[in-house]
């Protein structure tokens, strides 16, 4: 089984997300994400070298769905308003639940290391 696919990798990916989105990457410790996702530190990092590696991988992955939803919505032929409305649309939900400490952390507090994977 791909470790992609495996549940307890998803449980750490999902909560992770949820967390840093609510909280922000910076206040939320490797402690918490193990015990809001009901796994052990080992299994944490049998996955993710650390904490920015798993950052690394959630707004990979988020980039990679929003872009493949984007290229989606461009490629329907649909009128050119409309993929204009979609495309607003898309930007709305994917940053919807994001809270002002998660984005503060990109703007002043975030790791050098998160930086230079962003630029």
């Amino acid at each position: 089984m791909e470790e992609r696919e495996n549940i307890k990798f998803q449980q750490i990916v999902n909560t992770s997300r949820s967390l840093f989105w609510k909280y922000g990457m910076n206040r939320v410790t490797i402690e918490e994400i193990c015990r809001e996702a009901v796994v052990s530190k080992m299994t944490f990092y049998k996955y993710f070298a650390n904490k920015n590696e798993l950052v690394k991988y959630i707004l990979k992955k988020l980039f990679d769905d929003s872009w493949d939803k984007y290229n989606s919505i461009m490629s329907q032929n649909i009128p050119f308003p409309e993929k204009i409305k979609q495309t607003i649309d898309l930007k709305m939900i994917t940053a919807d639940d994001m809270s002002n400490e998660f984005f503060k952390d990109f703007h002043k507090n975030v790791d050098p290391e998160l930086k230079s994977f962003l630029a």
